[in-house]
C-alpha cells in the first residue's frame, strides 16, 4: 500500500538516485535531531525542569550500580529506602535505557536517552504516513510531530518522551496487521506495545492505546472491524504479559500505597490548558517566557495556575496547520481526514481540563481518567494528528499539482489563501493600534476579563508582546501563502513552491524550539559539597523544607527561604535550579546520602511512610527532631538559627541561610535492643516516636530466632551490605531482644539470623527488625521484588510464545 512518487521529471542529480523512501525518510530523521545535537557533549547534559533533580542523579545511581555488576532491586537512600525495580519511571527494565547507561560517558548516555526519542518518533511517523501519502509529505509530517512545541516539551520527563515516540510505531504496526492479518505481524505489534508500555507513562498509555486501537478499528473494512478490533485488543494483551516482568512487581508494590486510593484530587487542577495558549501555537513567546530564562513571565503563571507550564510549548507553526486545514479536505480517503480531525478534536478538548466541562463531564462518566493526573500531556497527541493532516495536506497539492500542467488549485486552496490575507490585513492592522496606544483601553479591558491577578502589569505585557511576535507570523504566513500558490503552477514554479513549503513547516517549529533544552555543565551538578561530611558518619540526612520536592511550598515551619529567591549561579535558570536540586540532594541516591524524607515521583512508598509525612508535616520543631533521631538522623540541612545540642559542619554563604548541623545523639542505624513493647497498630506507633519515650514498639513478638549462646553485650556491626542485601553481626546478653534495623519495613525483605529463616517485625511503625536469641548471631537481610519470579514467567511465556508466531511463515494466497 505504500505510495511513492518519483523525482520531478528532468532531475538527474547524484540525490535523486537514491531511493525516495531513503532520502525522504533520512531528512525526517535529520530534522528531528536538531533541536538536540548539542547534547552530544561529555561536557554538560540537559537539565529541563525533571531531568536535573530526578532523571539525571538516578541515571548516575542506576548506572554506578550496574557498573559495579550489581542490579539495584532496592535503593536503601531514599526515604528510609525504597523498591526501585517496581518502579516504572526509572527505566530500570526499559532496554533502550539500559544500554545507554552503559556508555562509557555518564554525560553523553544521558543526553543521547534525552535526545532519541525525537529522531525514534520521526522515523516511526515517517513509515507509518508514507503508506498513505507521498514520500515528501511523510517526511513533513513525521519532521513536522517531532520538532513541534508539545513533542519536545516532553522532554523533561523521560518515561513521556520514550511513551510518545512510541506511538507512531504502534500505529505502524497496528497498519500493518489490519492490512494483513498474520501471525508475524501480530506478534510485531505484541512487542511494539510491549516497548510502548515499558516506557510507562500513565496518560500516554492509555491515551495512546485508544487512539490506535480507534485507527484500527476505522482502518479495516466494515465486514472485518469485529475480527480486526480483537485482534488489535489480543496483541495489547500479549504486550502486558510481554512487559509482566515489569507490571507485575509494579502492581504488587502500588497496592500498599497511595496509588491504589487514587490521585489526590487537587491533581486535576493543576496543569491543564489554557485555551488562550493556543495563541502560542504559532508564536511561542507571545504570553510570555514559559523557561523562565529571560525572567519575562508575562501571562505564564495566570495561565497555568501554578509557577510554570507542564508542556513549555505548544507551537506548531503557520505553515503546518494550513497544510492540516488542507489535509481535511484532501485526504486520499474521507474516512482518515476526519478520523484524524476527530482525534485532533477530542484530544485537545480533554487537554484543555479544567478549563471546559468536557474533562469534568470525562471524569464523572469514567472515574479512571482522575489516574491520568495532569490533562495538558493530551495536546502532544494534537500535535500528532495536525501532523498527519499536514501530511495530507502537502501530499494533496502534490497530487492536484501533478494532475496538470497548467496548475490546479486543490478546492481548499483559494479560500485559505483569503484567510491568510485577511489575517495578515488584521495583523497589520493590529500592531499600528498597539503602536499608537489606541489598543491599550481594549487590552486593559481583555486583561480584567481574563481575570489574571495583575490587569495593569498583563495588559502592558501584552503590547509590547503583540507588537514584537506578529511581524513574524505575517512574514511566514504571507511565504507560507505565495508558496503554496507557487506549488500549483507550472512545473518551474512548482518544484519551488513545494519546497519552500516543506522548508517553512519544519524551519518555523524549528526556529523556537532551541531555548527548550537548556544545559548545566556537570561540574555544577556533582557531589554536593556538604554530602561527604554526611557519608563518612554512616547516618541519615534530613533536608529542611522539602518534606518531598525540592523546596516544599506548602506552609512548613522549616521551609529554606532564599532573600534573593533561587541564587543565580550561572546565565542560565534553569541550570540555577539544577545547582539548587543538587545541592539540596533532591534525589540521593547517587551521592550515597540516606535521606529521611525523598522525592517520590511515582508515589510508590508504602502508606506507612505517608501516614508519617504527614504526621510530620504538622508536628512542631521539637517532636521532629525527637522522631528523626530516633529515626537515626543525625544530619540536618536546614535553615535553623539555633539547634540544642548540635553543630554547624558545613556553611555556604551563596546558600544561607542554609547550613549542615549535625548532632550526636541519634539513634544508630543498626543497635540491639532489650527495651521493646509491642504495639499492632501501625499509625498509634508511628505517632508514638514523635512523643517523648526510649521504648521500641513492635508489631509482634515472635519466638526468638538463632542458635542460643552467650554474650558480654548487647551489640551488632553491618559487616557488610549492598542495594539489596545487608549482613550484619549481632549479640544479645538476654534472651529475645530484638535486632532493629532502621531501614523501611516493606514486602520482599527477608531475614536469616544463623543461616535459619526469621520472621521480620515492624519496627516503630516504619522499619525493621528481628528477635534473638541470646547470644551471637549473623543476621542476614536479603530484597527480591514481589511478583519478580512470576512477573519474569509470564514475560518469558509470552516472549516464547510470540517468537514461534514471529516464525511462522504466512500461507501464499490462492
Amino acid at each position: 500500500m505504500t505510495v511513492e512518487r518519483g523525482a520531478v521529471a528532468g532531475s538527474t542529480s547524484r540525490w535523486s538516485r537514491i531511493p525516495s523512501r531513503y532520502r525522504w525518510g533520512s531528512i525526517a530523521v535529520l530534522v528531528a535531531s536538531l533541536p538536540v545535537l548539542k547534547g552530544l557533549t561529555t561536557s554538560s547534559v540537559f537539565c529541563l525542569r525533571d531531568l536535573s533533580f530526578y532523571f539525571w542523579p538516578e541515571h548516575l545511581w542506576i548506572r554506578d550500580a550496574m557498573m559495579s555488576g550489581t542490579f539495584p532491586f532496592w535503593d536503601p537512600y531514599v526515604g528510609f529506602g525504597q523498591v526501585a525495580l517496581a518502579d516504572p519511571v526509572r527505566h530500570m527494565l526499559y532496554p533502550p535505557m539500559m544500554l545507554l547507561r552503559l556508555v562509557p560517558s555518564a554525560a553523553l548516555g544521558f543526553n543521547i536517552a534525552v535526545a532519541l526519542p525525537y529522531p525514534v518518533a520521526a522515523a516511526g511517523l515517517y513509515l507509518f504516513l508514507r503508506r498513505r501519502v507521498s514520500d515528501r509529505a511523510a517526511a513533513l509530517g513525521a519532521a513536522a510531530f517531532a520538532v513541534s512545541g508539545p513533542m519536545l516539551s516532553t522532554a523533561n520527563m523521560l518515561n513521556f518522551s520514550w511513551s510518545v515516540a512510541t506511538i507512531p510505531w504502534a500505529l505502524f504496526a497496528v497498519d500493518r496487521l489490519v492490512e494483513r492479518p498474520t501471525a508475524r505481524r501480530f506478534a510485531v505489534a505484541a512487542a511494539t506495545y510491549a516497548m510502548f508500555l515499558l516506557a510507562c507513562e500513565g496518560t500516554t498509555i492509555v491515551g495512546g492505546a485508544v487512539l490506535t486501537a480507534a485507527y484500527g478499528l476505522f482502518r479495516a473494512a466494515p465486514g472485518t472491524r469485529v475480527r480486526n478490533g480483537v485482534r488489535i485488543v489480543a496483541s495489547g494483551f500479549c504486550g502486558i504479559a510481554l512487559a509482566g516482568v515489569l507490571f507485575v512487581p509494579f502492581l504488587k508494590t502500588a497496592a500498599n500505597s497511595p496509588r491504589a486510593e487514587g490521585i489526590d484530587p487537587r491533581v486535576p487542577a493543576f496543569w491543564s490548558l489554557h485555551p488562550l495558549n493556543l495563541s502560542q501555537a504559532v508564536s511561542i513567546g507571545v504570553l510570555g517566557d514559559p523557561i523562565g530564562e529571560t525572567g519575562d513571565r508575562g501571562w505564564i503563571r495566570d495561565l497555568n495556575g501554578y509557577p510554570e507550564p507542564f508542556i513549555y510549548s505548544v507551537f506548531v507553526g503557520v505553515t503546518v496547520l494550513v497544510l492540516a486545514a488542507l489535509g481535511i479536505g484532501g485526504a486520499r480517503q474521507r474516512w482518515e481526514a476526519w478520523f484524524w480531525t476527530a482525534a485532533a478534536a477530542a484530544t485537545l478538548l480533554i487537554a484543555f481540563g479544567r478549563f471546559v466541562p468536557v474533562y469534568g463531564a470525562l471524569r464523572t462518566v469514567l472515574p479512571i481518567v482522575d489516574a491520568l493526573r495532569f490533562p495538558v500531556k493530551f495536546v502532544v497527541l494534537t500535535a500528532l494528528a495536525v501532523s498527519v493532516l499536514a501530511a495530507f495536506g502537502l501530499d494533496s497539492l502534490e497530487l492536484q499539482s501533478d494532475a496538470a500542467d497548467d496548475g490546479v488549485e486543490p478546492r481548499w486552496l483559494l479560500p485559505l489563501l483569503g484567510v491568510i490575507a485577511a489575517c495578515v490585513a488584521v495583523g497589520i492592522l493590529t500592531i499600528a493600534a498597539l503602536v499608537t496606544g489606541i489598543a491599550s483601553p481594549a487590552l486593559l479591558g481583555f486583561s480584567r476579563w481574563m481575570g489574571v491577578a495583575d490587569p495593569q502589569a498583563a495588559s502592558a505585557f501584552l503590547g509590547p508582546s503583540i507588537s514584537r511576535s506578529l511581524p513574524p507570523v505575517l512574514i511566514v504566513s504571507t511565504a507560507c501563502a505565495a508558496a503554496l500558490w507557487m506549488s500549483t503552477r507550472r512545473a518551474s514554479l512548482r518544484r519551488y513552491g513545494l519546497a519552500i513549503v516543506f522548508v517553512l513547516a519544519v524551519a518555523d517549529p524549528l526556529a523556537s524550539s532551541w531555548d527548550l533544552f537548556p544545559m548545566a555543565h556537570v561540574e555544577n551538578l556533582g557531589d554536593p559539597p556538604w554530602a561527604a561530611k554526611v557519608r563518612e558518619r554512616g547516618e541519615r540526612l534530613y533536608v529542611g523544607g522539602r518534606l518531598q520536592f525540592v523546596i516544599d511550598e506548602s506552609p512548613d515551619a522549616d521551609n529554606v527561604v532564599f532573600a534573593a529567591g533561587l541564587p543565580l549561579t550561572t546565565n542560565s535558570k534553569m541550570e540555577s535550579i539544577a545547582c539548587v536540586s543538587r545541592y539540596m540532594a533532591t534525589f540521593p541516591s547517587p551521592w550515597r546520602v540516606r535521606d529521611a524524607f525523598s522525592f517520590d515521583n511515582a508515589m510508590l512508598w508504602p502508606r506507612e511512610y505517608w501516614q508519617a509525612r504527614d504526621r510530620f508535616r504538622h508536628a512542631t520543631r521539637d517532636e521532629r527532631i525527637r522522631f528523626l533521631r530516633r529515626a537515626g538522623v543525625g544530619s540536618f540541612l536546614v535553615s535553623w538559627e539555633e539547634f540544642p545540642d548540635a553543630r554547624v559542619v558545613h556553611e555556604d554563604t551563596l546558600f544561607r541561610p542554609l547550613a549542615l548541623w549535625q548532632c550526636d545523639s541519634p539513634s544508630p542505624r543498626v543497635s540491639v535492643t532489650t527495651n521493646w513493647a509491642v504495639e499492632p497498630d501501625i499509625a498509634s506507633a508511628v505517632s508514638k516516636t514523635f512523643e517523648p519515650g526510649s521504648t521500641t514498639l513492635v508489631s509482634t513478638a515472635p519466638v526468638p530466632s538463632g542458635l542460643p549462646g552467650t554474650s558480654s553485650a548487647d551489640a551488632c556491626e553491618i559487616l557488610e551490605e549492598s542495594e539489596s542485601r545487608v549482613f550484619i553481626e549481632a549479640s544479645s546478653i538476654s534472651n529475645g531482644g530484638f535486632l532493629v534495623l532502621r531501614d523501611s519495613f516493606a514486602a520482599g525483605w527477608s531475614a536469616t539470623v544463623d543461616g535459619q529463616p526469621a520472621d521480620i517485625v515492624r519496627v516503630d511503625g516504619l522499619f525493621r527488625g528481628v528477635r534473638l536469641a541470646a547470644g551471637s548471631h549473623r543476621v542476614e537481610f536479603r530484597y527480591e521484588p514481589p511478583g519478580l519470579v512470576a512477573g519474569f514467567a509470564v514475560s518469558a511465556f509470552s516472549a516464547i510464545g510470540l517468537g514461534v508466531l514471529a516464525l511462522i511463515r504466512p500461507r501464499p494466497e490462492q
